[in-house]
């Protein structure tokens, strides 16, 4: 695979864009699967073992070049937005959630849409590798490198990826408790994996407590995580679950399994990750995009309503693997892919723009009749305007005025809706407690919301407008 030679994947991207002709994939295809209604669907309550890292993050500078006053006000905030986050997140999907967002905010070379190849000679992402130390706390090391007293200083880390290459025996297993889903811990598996990276350079492994555990054992549990993920139910053309016992399809897994892939498809040069992670986004989609609106369902079948949150997980997801195959320099060959997947989310952004309401928030839940449903959510809006803007970084041949005015008044409206305190309100609970709704005046707080406003800041500086 040709390795990518700047931090820049603009031009990567858009070679795929100007083919005169991309078909879809053939593996693609539509996939229903029928689910009954029951609470234990739900996500539970987390982890008693997990305790987060008092962390203090510094003042972010914003672009000049944009003069909107919600943002700066959100430029402002930004800090005390992400100490908030950290504070409350406790579930495996808001753990991983919020390591992305500390990285693409202050350490955005690590990632794939500020990537530098060189990365791991700049400043140590301490913060953030504080919650991912912190997160696997009570993990098994039981087996692992360290634990076994074997000489690995010959192995590569991505050999501990396959088990006919790992220097030690591979314990498929989680990285954290998901309360049996499989998709969402591996939100956390890129930001364990650069914890791994980092802890092959000195000043990473001086400046991180991190117990005896190093590099090899987390490039371990990674490799643990992903065998645990191809072991797992899926269904006959290929589709991963995102849950455990007994396959389903949730929309919130379009940014937990398909970017854990490709990530870790860029941080290892592997061909065939990066092409699992847009061909599983791609099953994905096509089992829950309703092509009649060109929105994706929550769940099929116990929820197939049109989320906000859900379209938002599979919005971004699809960014973040579209952004490391450019880097990658893999856009040419896997052009039908790619061009699949823009297509879609050319399409699926005006569709959900267009349903935009009074305070300029998406409905929580888009085209229902019922008020109470159809109340806007803030959180979800965040992660679909961050996922817009940088689809308009990748693709600007589909960011047109209309969009980009559409996705401005989304951000004003979002920011309407944080506090001096830096806490998001008008969110949907993410528990699904009671059903995903948005329970006004009731001072629902969003851990994920909190971590997907530095999403949306993160995206819209970058992107300069």
């Amino acid at each position: 695979m040709a390795g990518p030679s700047t931090g820049r994947l603009m031009p990567l991207l858009l070679l795929a864009f100007f083919l005169p002709s991309i078909v879809h994939s053939a593996a693609v295809h539509n996939v229903h699967h029928r689910m009954l209604p029951s609470r234990s669907h739900h996500r539970r309550a987390p982890s008693p073992s997990y305790t987060p890292p008092n962390i203090t993050f510094s003042p972010v500078n914003g672009s000049s070049s944009i003069q909107d006053s919600s943002y700066h006000r959100l430029t402002g905030l930004l800090p005390t937005v992400l100490e908030n986050a950290v504070e409350s997140s406790f579930h495996s999907w808001e753990i991983g959630t919020l390591v992305e967002a500390i990285l693409e905010t202050y350490y955005p070379s690590t990632r794939a849409f500020g990537y530098d190849p060189n990365y791991l000679n700049g400043k140590v992402p301490t913060e953030a590798l504080q919650v991912v130390v912190a997160a696997l706390g009570s993990y098994p090391w039981s087996g692992s490198p360290e634990s076994t007293a074997l000489n690995t200083s010959s192995a590569d880390l991505s050999d501990y990826l396959s088990p006919s290459s790992a220097p030690v025996t591979l314990a498929p297993q989680a990285l954290v408790n998901g309360d049996g889903s499989l998709g969402d811990p591996c939100s956390l598996g890129a930001g364990v994996w650069t914890l791994a990276e980092f802890l092959t350079q000195q000043a990473a492994s001086q400046s991180l407590s991190t117990g005896n555990e190093g590099a090899d054992d987390y490039a371990w549990a990674v490799g643990n995580q992903l065998q645990y993920l191809r072991q797992q139910p899926t269904s006959s053309n290929g589709t991963m679950s995102q849950r455990e016992n007994g396959f389903q399809l949730w929309a919130d897994m379009g940014y937990m399994i398909p970017p854990f892939l490709a990530s870790l498809g860029l941080a290892t040069s592997s061909d065939d990750l990066l092409a699992l992670g847009i061909n599983q986004w791609l099953l994905e989609s096509s089992a829950l995009l309703d092509t009649t609106k060109d929105i994706f369902r929550h769940i099929n079948d116990f929820d197939a309503r049109l989320w906000a949150t859900g379209n938002a997980w599979m919005l971004y997801g699809a960014c973040r693997v579209l952004a490391s195959i450019g880097v990658a320099g893999e856009t040419s060959n896997l052009a039908a892919q790619v061009g699949s997947t823009v297509r879609q989310l050319s399409a699926i952004f005006p569709a959900i723009f267009a349903q935009l309401d009074s305070d300029n928030l998406v409905p929580n839940y888009m085209y229902e009749s019922e008020p109470s449903l159809s109340i806007g959510d803030a959180a979800g809006t965040a992660l679909i305007v961050a996922a817009y803007y940088r689809f308009a970084a990748l693709a600007p041949r589909y960011a047109t005025q209309t969009l980009t005015a559409q996705a401005n008044k989304a951000f004003d409206g979002v920011i309407a809706q944080l506090g001096d305190d830096g806490w998001l309100t008008h969110v949907v609970d993410p528990m699904g407690t009671n059903g995903w709704v948005v329970n006004l005046n009731s001072g629902q707080r969003s851990p994920e919301g909190q971590s997907f406003l530095a999403h949306m800041w993160v995206a819209r500086t970058a992107l300069g407008v």
